[in-house]
């Protein structure tokens, strides 16, 4: 039996548009909650973005309005810039969640500032869903829904390291505001490592996308 890919929008009724209708209400409610948390920590509006996870919570968001807005306008063009998107956002999700779990799970000190005032740190449900949910969302959507991805390798790595760069770029003008990086194990290392640690969480993503690709093709035979 083959599983249902949509390559038009789906109906409005079915189970998958309430699934995309639940996230872009979960990622919302979750995007306000995490960027007042983070500005009232800083004080700057916009400081919200140095943080990769509420840069990948934002493009989840996006992700789902876009599913939402083609299967309620029937348009399928909506759909197929959501597909496309998916391919970059889904394997950034895998990337937040692989990187925030194990070195929470490693040290948590390397990822949450040590002395940092328990009323100001994320409940559990909250860390769920801001570091795990979204992934789950995505890369089922990615799997089970979505047509087979075209974009090609070379082209995805491409992109991924010029996404990379303007992160980059985000990071150290928030850094020159706030005398401070988002996350302790950025201010532990070095200037030459923090490009380590740039270059392969690109390389990570594309990797990512990889491993998509050929799960999607063991689901779907083709």
């Amino acid at each position: 039996m083959s599983l249902p890919v949509y390559t038009r929008p789906p109906a409005l009724s079915s189970s998958v548009t309430v699934m995309y209708a639940a996230g872009a209400y979960s990622f919302f409610i979750n995007y306000q909650k995490v960027a007042a948390q983070i500005q009232g920590l800083t004080g700057v509006p916009g400081t919200q973005f140095q943080y990769l996870t509420v840069i990948a919570l934002l493009a989840s968001l996006v992700i789902q309005v876009l599913a939402v807005s083609a299967v309620v306008l029937d348009y399928t063009a909506i759909w197929r810039v959501k597909n496309e998107l998916l391919c970059y956002v889904a394997p950034l999700e895998l990337l937040v969640s692989v990187v925030y779990w194990s070195v929470m799970l490693y040290d948590r000190n390397l990822m949450i500032p040590p002395g940092l005032d328990p009323s100001r740190m994320l409940s559990l449900w909250t860390d769920l869903s801001i570091h795990l949910v979204p992934t789950l969302f995505l890369v089922s959507d990615f799997l089970l829904y979505s047509p087979r991805p075209t974009t090609k390798p070379l082209i995805h790595l491409g992109v991924c390291i010029a996404l990379a760069q303007v992160y980059w770029t985000i990071l150290h003008r928030v850094h020159a505001i706030t005398n401070s990086y988002p996350y302790p194990f950025l201010e532990l290392a070095s200037q030459m490592l923090r490009v380590v640690i740039f270059c392969a969480g690109a390389g990570m993503v594309s990797a990512f996308y990889l491993a998509l690709r050929r799960a999607y093709v063991v689901l779907h035979g083709r």
